[in-house]
């Protein structure tokens, strides 16, 4: 019987085991502490294998497709019985192409897998985000230089001391939106910022006239992959957005060959943005729908 738990920042080292390294902001545990907030993401150990449990995601639970060494179609047949248990309609969700390949092996036309472009991964060349070379990038180092021609900087490395300090700019950030497009919540950013020491994120962030003017948070992934978990600046400053994109990957993640900005979540704003600094792959990701039996 399935028993899905809410995630703790305890349960680091042993949802990493499972996790392992992954260019899916998915398979993250920094990324599932963050969203994991009021039981939105659950977890269980099945067959020997992590199942993860999204709630109200497309409609009533959808699950991961099993992670790990044990026996993942137990497990995945499992899953499916507890999806339909709980809404009739099982689907898993998030899932790498691997996985997806894997999910029809063993489900075969009982599941249609489609592709979740909303929830691809942007990756970016560290080299392209730290230069911004070329025509297509020149509008981004206008606003680069507009903000070195105004402003005298330093970047800092930030720590847990900071947390409170980067949630007022936070806050400050989101009330002076019309609209919180952003797909950031409040919760989810607090989380991360109350457990910067115990996540062993690296969180940086750059000042003006001594004041706080951006933040950024993030990790490796792989051996040549960063993920950008969060990223916040004064909107007052022109530039500012600009200068912690590039200050970050430049002092933190210049020995990585590859950014991972996570997704758009299919807001057309967010979507503008990312594809404006001109992502070089995607990080493609699948969900399944239910075609009966």
């Amino acid at each position: 019987m399935l028993s899905p738990k809410d995630i703790a920042i305890e349960d680091k080292n042993v949802l990493q085991e499972y996790l392992g390294k992954s260019e899916s902001s998915t398979y993250n545990f920094t990324t599932l502490f963050m969203w994991a907030g009021s039981g939105k993401i659950q977890y269980d150990i099945v067959d020997g294998c992590l199942v993860l449990f999204f709630h109200g995601r497309h409609h009533g639970v959808g699950c991961t497709y099993p992670l790990g060494n044990g026996n993942r179609q137990a497990a995945a047949e499992k899953s499916f019985e507890f999806m339909n248990r709980q809404s009739g309609s099982p689907h898993f969700i998030l899932m790498t192409e691997q996985m997806a390949e894997e999910c029809g092996a063993v489900f075969g036309n009982k599941l249609r897998i489609y592709s979740d472009r909303n929830n691809a991964d942007y990756v970016y060349l560290s080299d392209s985000l730290i230069h911004l070379r070329g025509k297509k990038l020149h509008q981004k180092k206008n606003h680069l230089n507009a903000f070195l021609n105004h402003y005298d900087f330093q970047y800092e490395r930030l720590g847990q001391k900071n947390a409170d300090e980067c949630k007022e700019l936070f806050l400050n950030w989101k009330q002076g939106q019309k609209n919180h497009g952003s797909g950031l919540s409040e919760e989810a950013t607090v989380r991360l910022l109350d457990n910067v020491d115990k996540l062993g994120v690296t969180l940086g962030g750059i000042r003006v006239d001594g004041k706080l003017a951006a933040f950024s948070a993030g990790e490796p992934i792989t051996d040549d992959m960063a993920l950008i978990h969060i990223e916040y600046a004064d909107t007052s400053i022109r530039g500012s957005f600009n200068m912690i994109n590039q200050q970050f990957v430049q002092n933190e993640w210049s020995g990585f060959e590859f950014i991972n900005r996570e997704e758009d979540m299919g807001l057309e704003g967010l979507r503008k943005a990312k594809m404006a600094y001109r992502p070089v792959r995607m990080v493609e990701k699948y969900f399944t729908e239910y075609e009966g039996t």
